[in-house]
Formats: C-alpha cells, structure tokens, sequence
C-alpha cells in the first residue's frame, strides 16, 4: 500500500507514514506499550495490541482515530485477523491465552488456551491456519530440558486445533509461514 503503520512502543502510538516520501502523516494514540498490529483486509482499519493497558486498539488508519479499545487478557502481544475479518486473534502472554475478538460488536466472544507465554502469530498464506509461538517452556522437573510449543488455529472456526510440543525449545518469539508450503518456521 501506500501507507506504513509503524507501532512507536515508547510513545505510547501508532504513526502513520507514506511509504513513498517517508513523511509522517499522523500520529495516533494508543494503550499503554503497544507491541504488534494487523491491518484489516479493507486496508483501513489496524488492530493494535496494548500490553501494559491489557487491551486491543482499533484505529481507522485513514482518518487517524482510535475507534474502540477493547478489554483482552494480561500482557497482549500478537495479534492476526482471520481472511474473511470477522474475527481478530490476540496472545495474552500474561496468562497464557488467546482473546477471540468479534469484529462487528468489538467484543470479546472467548478466551482460548495456549502455551506458556504466546508471544506471535502469523496466519498462513492463502489459508485459515495460524500458529503461535511460546516464550516459556511449559513447566516440567527440574533439570528436564525445556520443552515449548506452538499452538494452531482454525481461524475460520475459532478454535485451537493443536497444540504441537518443540522439545529443547526455550524462547520462541517469531513465527513466518513459507509462502507457497504448509510448513511455518519459528
């Protein structure tokens, strides 16, 4: 597009660029320590994790406004909208669940499990699958080596469909789909 949303974490808002000049052409305010934003299909409306405000910002990128702050769990961080933009994914890192949000009320419909700490989220090229990182190992014995894990959405159905452990894994932050495989890579 001719835009680039870029999430300014330290001033608490979301800058609006044209990416041909460079030049800013609005600033919008945002929840306290935004963190990750998906942009709506329409290319007009950008959801905005919140993480310190435990909340998801909806903006209308072309006016410059925040439209809704909507209420999700602890310490959100990822964020994806499914391909129809019916609903939006949130990571609550804080409490190791995904917030389904409904795009036509801004509500909240449900809270989904995860692993410990998702952190991101990426939605498969062309498809309805997303897959979540962990931050955190699951708990285990002391001394066992740290096993974490990705979690897979159906983001059509807005349900968790796996959830796959990644023995000696510790810290998965960033996940990025192949374009054109079925194979993500975190």
């Amino acid at each position: 597009g001719s835009q680039l949303h870029i999430i300014a974490e330290h001033s608490d808002s979301v800058l609006i660029v044209d990416a041909e000049t460079g030049v800013v052409l609005r600033e919008v305010r945002v929840g306290h320590r935004p963190k990750a934003g998906t942009l709506a299909s329409n290319g007009t409306t950008l959801f905005v994790t919140n993480a310190l405000s435990g909340s998801l910002s909806v903006l209308d990128v072309v006016n410059g406004e925040e439209l809704a702050r909507i209420p999700v769990g602890a310490d959100p961080h990822g964020v994806v909208i499914d391909p129809t933009n019916r609903l939006v994914y949130v990571l609550n890192t804080g409490e190791n669940s995904i917030s389904v949000i409904e795009v036509e009320s801004m509500r909240e419909s449900r809270r989904l499990a995860a692993g410990a700490g998702p952190w991101s989220l990426a939605l498969q090229p062309g498809g309805i699958i997303a897959a979540a990182t962990s931050v955190r190992p699951n708990p285990a014995r002391f001394r066992d080596p740290p096993v974490a894990e990705v979690t897979f959405l159906d983001t059509s159905a807005g349900l968790v469909v796996e959830r796959l452990p990644i023995p000696g894994a510790n810290m998965l932050q960033g996940i990025a789909w192949i374009p054109a495989r079925q194979t993500a890579i975190a």
